[in-house]
């Protein structure tokens, strides 16, 4: 798996600078800034939170950070819409951990008057 570092050198300077915001790597753990993404998806005009969002949740696929795949991670719903991060092909992506599913829910829907649920999904059972 390549490191934080190998991902992030493969973009252009100025993305680095947005990425190195958003993604942090402290004593070998993988840190997320929700909060810094959460102000650059509202103060930034679509293509370019299309742009550098994407780039970032890309890499957070990579680092197992964010999944497709909704088994065993976490989603975010209001009751009637999925409210996790969306991929570049329109695609629901799920949190791996619980402290970035509640952090990016403070960071995109605390404001609002709407309640969030959070759930684990679900897991394969290995039982016939």
């Amino acid at each position: 798996m390549p490191t934080l570092a190998e991902l992030i050198k493969k973009e252009s300077p100025n993305d680095q600078e947005y990425l190195k915001r958003f993604i942090l790597e402290e004593m070998g753990d993988i840190k997320v800034n929700w909060e810094a993404i959460g102000r650059y998806e509202k103060e930034n005009t679509q293509a370019d939170r299309l742009k550098i969002i994407d780039k970032a949740y890309s890499i957070l696929m990579e680092l197992g950070v964010l999944s497709t795949d909704p088994k065993g991670n976490y989603l975010l719903t209001d009751g009637d819409f999925v409210l996790n991060p969306v991929g570049s092909l329109f695609n629901s992506l799920y949190f791996t951990r619980l402290l970035d599913a509640k952090e990016y829910e403070r960071a995109h829907y605390e404001s609002e008057m709407t309640s969030t649920f959070m759930f684990l999904g679900v897991k394969e059972s290995t039982s016939n």
